[in-house]
Parts: structure tokens; C-alpha cells; sequence
């Protein structure tokens, strides 16, 4: 058995810890002192792929640090951890100028991320399962990062607790409870 984590390396520098793995450089933000916010604006500005999965009722950082176009190229956000219509992890007008947006399903749109945008909206794609049937998000993007919006249906939740199971038996780590 391999585990993913066995070709990782780490270090810890300026408030950040930073772990190397497969090309991808993942920051974890350990403290939020001047430097720190300096560290997590350079991030944000640097960064291709934002997962965003808190339930807050204001967004993370100032989205005013993000361009819809990295300087490496395209941004892509998931949004999966506000489900409320008082919360919103990502700037709603953020969302509605600068971003391609899927969901999971029309009931996201009622969120706080997706107050600024509805059906009708120019940059609003329609729900994952839409986008898949139609072949996707047009190549011609117009410098727009994309948006995944998902908060959970339970369908979700079944899929992804059965492939753990088949992982775990794989492994053969985990301990079966009888219910």
C-alpha cells in the first residue's frame, strides 16, 4: 500500500504551512498577524484553484484581490460550504461580474454567494447535470474564471459514503459496526 501523502514534503514559513505534492502547492493559513494577511492576499492573487468550504456569513478574504484571470491562467472556484441565503463565502458580485457559474441544483441559487445572480443572468451555465448533458462550459470563456456552487443534496452524501466504504474495505482499514 501506498498512501498519497508518502512523496509529500512540507515547511512552515511566515504564518503559512505549505505542503508540496503532485505540483500543487496547497496553503494552509496558521496565523492572521499583519504579515499573515499580506501572505494570504499574495496567495489569493497567485492562486488557480479556490476551495471554499466554511459556512460564513461574509466572504473569506477581500475578492477585490481576485482577477478573474490568474497570472498562470484560468481561476476556478468551489463553493460548498454556505448553504444559507445570510451566508456567503465568495462575493456575490464577485460571482455575478467576473465568473462562469454551475450548480449542484436550482435550490443553490437562493444562497448568499448567488444572491446577485438568477436563471436569467448571462454568466449563470445552469446545474452541473445540465452542463454534462450539453458538453459544458463554452471554450470561449471571455476571461471568466468558473464557479461550482454545491450545497449537498443527498444523493451526494450516499455516493460519496459508499465509495469510502469500497475504499476502506480495499484497504482493509475501518472497523464494521452492526446497526
Amino acid at each position: 500500500k501506498q498512501s498519497l501523502l508518502d512523496d509529500c514534503s512540507s515547511s512552515e514559513e511566515d504564518g503559512m504551512h505549505t505542503t508540496r505534492h503532485l505540483e500543487i502547492d496547497i496553503l494552509v493559513h496558521t496565523e492572521m498577524t499583519e504579515t499573515g494577511t499580506d501572505a494570504l492576499k499574495y496567495s489569493v492573487e497567485n492562486a488557480n484553484i479556490f476551495v471554499m468550504a466554511t459556512n460564513t456569513p461574509k466572504p473569506l478574504f477581500d475578492w477585490n484581490w481576485v482577477d478573474a484571470k490568474s497570472k498562470s491562467g484560468m481561476r476556478h472556484i468551489n463553493g460548498v460550504g454556505s448553504y444559507l441565503p445570510s451566508s456567503s463565502e465568495v462575493d456575490s458580485k464577485f460571482v455575478r461580474d467576473k465568473c462562469l457559474t454551475i450548480v449542484d441544483t436550482m435550490e443553490s441559487l437562493h444562497v448568499g454567494d448567488l444572491k446577485d445572480l438568477d436563471e436569467s443572468s448571462d454568466n449563470f451555465v445552469g446545474t452541473l447535470g445540465d452542463a454534462l448533458t450539453n458538453g459544458g462550459i463554452s471554450s470561449n470563456m471571455n476571461g471568466m474564471c468558473t464557479f461550482f456552487k454545491s450545497t449537498g443534496t443527498a444523493i451526494q452524501d450516499i455516493i460519496t459514503a459508499d465509495e469510502v466504504i469500497k475504499l476502506a474495505k480495499k484497504q482493509n482499514v475501518g472497523i464494521n459496526v452492526e446497526m
